[in-house]
Formats: C-alpha cells, sequence, structure tokens
C-alpha cells in the first residue's frame, strides 16, 4: 500500500493492482513486478530499458485513468539507458534490497481520500497522543563523531572541487515501532507538510519531507527549491542563509535550464516552516507539452539541486565519502493522477526491512562557502531530531538528556 499527504490532496491505495521496484543489484537492474503485469506488456512493447519503461508506464496509466505513487531514486537519471533484467522469484533478491539499492518504485492502482485529524480537533475528541517511543539508538557519541567526520571531509571535498554547493548526508540508526503504519498515521494528524508512505513486500519507507521539489498540471511545469535553514527564534547569519539559498538558485537553474529551457521565478525567498526549523523557499515555472511522459520527465529532472548534484563525478566523490549510493535519498517522491504530477523530495525518511527492530534516516546538509564544521553538524543533528519527533519517535542523547518530546 501507499499513502501521500499534502496540506491539499491525501490519498492511500491499499491494494495496488500493479507493483514495479526497480532495484540496482551487484551493478545491475533488478525488475520486480507484481498484479497487471500482462495488462502492462499487452498493452506495449517488452521496454529494454529503464527510460522505456518510464514512458511505456506513464502511457499505461493515463489510458488505465489510474492513479500511482512511488520513488524515483537519486541515480535513476544516469541509468536510464540500462538494461533491465527481470526478475521472476523475487525471493532470490529480496534479502539484498536496502533503501540504497531503490532505483525506481511504483505502485498502481484506484485510491481513496485520506483525511488527517487536525491538532485542535483531536484535543477537542480528547483524542490521546501516541505514547512516547524512546528512541535509544539515535544521538550517542558514536554519531557525533560520524557526523563531523562527514562534515570536516564534506568541507574539504567542496573546497577542493570548488562547488558552491555540496551536499553530505549521515545515516541515523532508528528504533521502529513494531507497528510502524500506525505510528506514521498517528504523526500524520500533528500536520507536518508533507508526507509520504510505502509499504512493500519486504520493506517500509515513511517521510516527512518538508519540500515540494517539481509539479506538472495544466501544461505547466513548476519547480521548487527550499534552502537556507535556521532554526526558530534563535541569531542567526541571514547573508549566509541567504547566499545558501542564492546558490541553490543558480545550481537549479544551470541544470534545469538546459533541460527544459529558461525558467520564470514566481516565487522568491518566502519563508516556510518545519517544526522548529525555517527554511527559504522559491518557485519556477515554465510551459509542459502535454505529450511529453510526465515520469520520463521527472526522472531526467531529479535529483534535485538542493539535496544534490546530477554531475556524474561529483556523485562518485559522493559515494566515496559516505560509502554507499544514496538510493532513494535525493530522489523524489510522486504522485501521479490523469493528467497531473506532483513530487516531493525525498528526505527526512526512515526506511526499514520488515522483521527488523532498527530502521535507518538520512539527513544532509549543504555545504557553502560559509559553512563551518559546527554549523553543519548542529543542523544535522537538529534536522534529525525534528525529523525523529515529527514521525512520532523521541530521542535521547548520549548524556541521557531527552531531545524531543
Amino acid at each position: 500500500m501507499w499513502v501521500w499527504h499534502t496540506e491539499t490532496k491525501s490519498l492511500r491505495c491499499v491494494l495496488p493492482l500493479l507493483t514495479i521496484e526497480v532495484v540496482q543489484i551487484d551493478g545491475q537492474l533488478k525488475v520486480i513486478a507484481r498484479g497487471a503485469v500482462k495488462e502492462l506488456r499487452n498493452d506495449s512493447s517488452d521496454p529494454k530499458n529503464l527510460g522505456e519503461l518510464l514512458v511505456c508506464l506513464d502511457r499505461w496509466l493515463e489510458e488505465s485513468t489510474l492513479t500511482a505513487s512511488g520513488i524515483i531514486g537519486s541515480e535513476c537519471r544516469s541509468l536510464l539507458e540500462e538494461k533491465l533484467d527481470w526478475v521472476t522469484d523475487s525471493s532470490l533478491i529480496s534479502e539484498q534490497i536496502r533503501g540504497e539499492s531503490l532505483v525506481f518504485v511504483m505502485q498502481a492502482g484506484n485510491t481513496e481520500e485520506f483525511i488527517a485529524l487536525e491538532e485542535g480537533r483531536r484535543q477537542e475528541e480528547n483524542c490521546p497522543l501516541p505514547p512516547a517511543f524512546i528512541n535509544h539508538f539515535l544521538i550517542n557519541e558514536q554519531i557525533v563523531e560520524e557526523v563531523h567526520q562527514v562534515v570536516t571531509h564534506g568541507l574539504e571535498i567542496r573546497q577542493r572541487l570548488d562547488i558552491d554547493h555540496l551536499v553530505v548526508s549521515v545515516r541515523f540508526p532508528v528504533s521502529v515501532n513494531a507497528d510502524l503504519l500506525s505510528s506514521w498515521l498517528d504523526s500524520v494528524k500533528t500536520l507536518f507538510p508533507q508526507g509520504f508512505l510505502m509499504n512493500s513486500h519486504n520493506w517500509n519507507l515513511v517521510s516527512c519531507t518538508p519540500e515540494r521539489f517539481i509539479s506538472i498540471a495544466d501544461s505547466k511545469l513548476q519547480v521548487q527549491i527550499l534552502a537556507g535553514t535556521f532554526k526558530k527564534d534563535t541569531d542567526f547569519d541571514k547573508s549566509s542563509v541567504m547566499e545558501e539559498h542564492q546558490t541553490a538558485r543558480n545550481t537549479l537553474r544551470s541544470i534545469l535550464e538546459d533541460l527544459v529551457g529558461e525558467l520564470e521565478l514566481t516565487v522568491d525567498r518566502n519563508l516556510v516552516a518545519f517544526d522548529e526549523i525555517r527554511h527559504y523557499h522559491s518557485v519556477f515555472e515554465k510551459p509542459h507539452l502535454s505529450d511529453t511522459s510526465m515520469l520520463s520527465t521527472l526522472a531526467h529532472l531529479t535529483p534535485s539541486p538542493a539535496t544534490g548534484t546530477q554531475d556524474s563525478h561529483t556523485q562518485f566523490t559522493i559515494q566515496q565519502l559516505e560509502g554507499r549510493t544514496r538510493g532513494y535519498y535525493g530522489g523524489c517522491f510522486f504522485l501521479r493522477t490523469p493528467g497531473s504530477l506532483e513530487s516531493l523530495v525525498s528526505i527526512r525518511s526512515i526506511f526499514h526491512l520488515e522483521n527488523s527492530e532498527v530502521g535507518e534516516m538520512i539527513v544532509g546538509a549543504g555545504l557553502t562557502k560559509g559553512s563551518t564544521l559546527s554549523s553543519e553538524s548542529v543542523e544535522l543533528i537538529l534536522k534529525a531530531t525534528s525529523c525523529a519527533k515529527l514521525l512520532g519517535v523521541n530521542t535521547i542523547s548520549a548524556k541521557g538528556i531527552y531531545l524531543t518530546k
């Protein structure tokens, strides 16, 4: 099943008619398909690579008037020409699938609206909040040391490669409630801005991302960017934060305009709140041809420049620093409805394997010329604890001090 939740649209698909998972295992793209595979293949010739599969799926969804949601991983764009290996027995590779394996995932079917309770209404009805769930894994001395190491090496890489905006990420192990789905649905009722849940055959992924990415509707392509972060009611270097946002905007335009043409700025640096964190937010848009595959367009534009880079050399350097590919992180979650598409940047998420008490949350920080080890390390830990709080998970420090309640 999957659930899509934003301020304006909350949908869920409990029993998908078709599930497609493209995962990267040992350098090969493996395709696991369940459900209406015959209908998909009868509708078009067999797709030979990932790019053809996206076009095929997009056409099939539109003609069948179905709704789909899924994940486009941060490495998807560089793999569009790769051949596909259709797996007949998924049990042979299911144990090898991790968050960094996910290249493209989609579940399609008929949907129903999901209504989230507003916080005020919850209190009026005396609905109890979920019980506190203490996370003994998230923040400890070892994790703090890892944060320092990643930021230190990231600052060195940014300077060596002379990159204006480089995103580094840290993986936080998290305790996971036995019923992750119920925990996530409870946290939706606290009205975080956007959320996504996907329950697959042997893994779950939940998100409380604050960031919209690309939407296509009414023959218009709109691109949003969130960058420049500071904590509410604290002193901060405004010029440095504004510079970070401008740098991310420049990167976005340089990448996207090569692919889709000139963009028009429609929203200029308004503020968006996400728990205790504030972000600067801008929006660009341009006309979009209605006969162009929306999924293919989204794959070509992913990852978001705010969370990474499409430059292959820089991506390889980041993979060496972090020890593996990012998979879903820095890519996007998408909702494809007849005639339209919208997406969220796949950050602030927890990836969890079935039958495991520990999940994984990836948190990133954007390094610019004004970044320091202290400021970026604090930002990473702040984002991690805010995310854990909104996903219904309490966190404690190595010294036993509660960070979220």
